[in-house]
């Protein structure tokens, strides 16, 4: 049995044919937890600043 193909015929808006970026991801599923990722990035860029506050760079 041959295996399938894939037609990708309109990637882009349908009016400009242009590929445009959309919202992003909303959820992930990781080890059956649903994660926000718009607030886990936000957490993940508090700890960052927090981090880089209690350490000068050199």
């Amino acid at each position: 049995m041959a295996a399938p193909v894939l037609a990708y015929e309109n990637f882009g808006h349908s009016e400009t044919q242009r590929v445009e970026r959309g919202g992003g991801v909303r959820w992930t599923i990781k080890d059956g937890i649903v994660y926000d990722v718009p607030a886990l990035l936000a957490n993940v860029a508090r700890m960052a600043e927090e981090a880089r506050a209690r350490e000068p760079a050199p």
